[in-house]
């Protein structure tokens, strides 16, 4: 009876760290920048990894289509706003996935210039090397 309860109890604590992944429920508001304040937890849309690029305008738009184009690239390069220690990001694609990136101009940055380079032919590693020269000192 002890095990059936113990499996019982496992099973149920692993689904709910599974949702608490997937649906960001979790998401760390002590301390954090004012870019990060709009992360709605907008689940990512149907098309893809990120947000639905419809939902914005202008730059912002852009750059939610860049992800949704080149989300392979994205996900390779850093973030340098500190989203990764307030939001526990991996890759600027996170950014992406939910409203982070509509509101925090280094992310917007970021992916207008990695999807120019991209477009250009550049390489990842030269994408990288350019936005870690251009924001990594927090510009």
């Amino acid at each position: 009876m002890r095990k059936l309860l113990l499996s019982a109890a496992i099973a149920a604590l692993a689904a709910f760290a599974i949702y608490v992944v997937e649906t960001g429920t979790l998401v760390k508001t002590a301390n954090r920048p004012a870019c990060c304040a709009a992360n709605a937890g907008v689940a990512p849309s149907s098309a893809g990894l990120t947000l639905d690029p419809s939902l914005f305008q202008g730059e912002v738009k852009q750059a939610y289509l860049i992800a949704q184009r080149h989300p392979d690239i994205l996900m390779q390069l850093h973030c340098y706003c500190g989203c990764e220690q307030v939001d526990g990001h991996r890759s600027l694609l996170d950014c992406y996935r939910d409203r982070h990136g509509a509101t925090c101009p280094i992310c917007s940055g970021e992916a207008l210039m990695a999807g120019r380079m991209a477009d250009q032919g550049m390489t990842v590693a030269q994408i990288s090397d350019a936005i870690r020269a251009r924001y990594s000192h927090g510009s």
